[in-house]
């Protein structure tokens, strides 16, 4: 075991096997990558875990399935390619008139089927 009672500068490269336990703030400058390609299945499943919230300043790429519970909140625009289904109910707050096919508060390029 090496105890270290104040800051250690490490120049290189350096490789630890086994597990690494960190009590503090850990400040990464460069990029994070890791080999671990455990499938999650909950929230407390696989290869990256972590029991608070996760911000992030720059885009979002999800290779799988994003599966989210509990409320999802979208500040700008949605952009979905693709079917959509949603199961409940669709609250539309959007009061704009219609004085065109092109506008209103509710515009689709084709039809509408109402059953």
């Amino acid at each position: 075991m090496v105890h270290v009672g104040g800051t250690a500068d490490i120049t290189g490269n350096t490789k630890i096997t086994g597990t690494v336990d960190i009590t503090g703030d850990t400040t990464v400058s460069g990029a994070i990558a890791q080999s671990a390609s455990t499938q999650s299945t909950t929230s407390t499943t696989g290869a990256i875990v972590t029991a608070g919230g996760i911000g992030i300043a720059k885009n979002v790429h999800v290779g799988g399935t994003a599966d989210i519970t509990g409320n999802t909140k979208i500040t700008g625009t949605a952009d979905i390619t693709g079917n959509t289904a949603i199961t409940g109910t669709i609250t539309h707050t959007d009061a704009t008139e219609s004085t065109s096919k092109t506008t209103g508060a509710l515009k689709t390029a084709g039809g509408v089927g109402i059953a």
